[in-house]
């Protein structure tokens, strides 16, 4: 069979994705980029932060699908959805949390 459907579950740790902002720490990334040639469905990214981050102290949004959901189930996890996302379009979150919550980070401006 040449066209089935397929899952797959990554996992991975990426370094130097954080952003210090002056006054937040900021992870903004590009979760699927707008070069895929094929649709993507059922798209979920669960995001991981370490334990201690206050629950009214994190925020989030997703930039992509008008029809895509981002979730703070707890404040540890962050979730991301979208049914479809279709070629040319990029599927990206971004997440908002108190300065000095990370160690390392990318200086912003």
């Amino acid at each position: 069979v040449f066209d089935e459907p397929k899952k797959f579950h990554l996992t991975y740790t990426v370094d130097n994705a954080i952003t210090t902002q002056s006054d937040v720490d900021e992870l903004y990334w590009q979760f699927i980029g707008d070069a895929w040639e094929v649709p993507e469905s059922n798209i979920s990214v669960e995001l991981t932060l370490p334990s201690g981050i206050p629950d009214d102290q994190i925020q989030a949004w997703l930039h992509g699908p008008l029809n895509g959901t981002v979730s703070i189930p707890s404040a540890t996890k962050i979730t991301f959805v979208a049914p479809r996302v279709i070629p040319s379009m990029f599927f990206e979150g971004r997440v908002i949390v108190p300065k000095g919550t990370f160690t390392k980070g990318v200086t912003g401006m």
